[in-house]
């Protein structure tokens, strides 16, 4: 009798496991084929530029803010200044966050402080983006860290809607609180997406 209670009882709980596993896998494959995912993946922006990803500027030519806000793609070819236009895209049907991140690079002469080198970025319009409003340009030092990645610095952080392109310009120069020297400085950094 006894025998027989403990086989009965064995018997119910493998049967009470069983159907568990059987709810436990159904339920998986419900939740993953009805499950739709929200979030945009790595890839779902991109970012082109319409020269290159990096800026250098030197100690050759300081210029006020009131020129350097000013400054053209021609401007550019003469190497003193920086002017790059960044385009984003978001392919994916869901809104995407992203910051353009600053990174410092080496460069072959002395290195400018960061002090003196001054940053203004607009849309396509050329209207001040935020941070940037109020027609104030800020100084690479200006910058706060990305907490992400501590040695890049953070341009801009923004919202693209789904299939949404964004024009960037950004423009780069050396204050005229520069004393030009017979030492020639420069700076160098490169722009990325996270």
């Amino acid at each position: 009798m006894k025998n027989e209670f403990r086989r009965q009882l064995k018997t119910a709980l493998l049967i009470v496991l069983f159907l568990f596993m059987i709810g436990f896998v159904a339920s998986f494959f419900y939740i993953k084929l009805t499950h739709k995912d929200v979030s945009p993946s790595k890839d779902s922006i991109s970012i082109h530029f319409n020269y290159s990803d990096t800026i250098k500027v030197d100690s050759s030519l300081p210029i006020s803010d009131t020129l350097g806000k000013t400054i053209t793609v021609d401007q550019r070819e003469e190497k003193t200044v920086g002017y790059i236009e960044i385009v984003l895209t978001n392919k994916s049907d869901n809104d995407a966050t992203y910051q353009l991140l600053l990174s410092k690079e080496v460069v072959e002469a002395k290195e400018l402080n960061e002090h003196y080198v001054k940053l203004y970025l607009t849309d396509s319009s050329d209207k001040p983006i935020e941070g940037f409003d109020k027609n104030a340009a800020v100084t690479y030092n200006e910058l706060r860290y990305f907490n992400k990645k501590p040695s890049n610095k953070l341009l801009y952080e923004g919202i693209l809607a789904p299939k949404e392109e964004k024009l960037f310009k950004l423009r780069t120069w050396v204050s005229d609180s520069y004393s030009i020297s017979n030492v020639f400085e420069e700076f160098q950094f490169s722009v990325g997406l996270n």
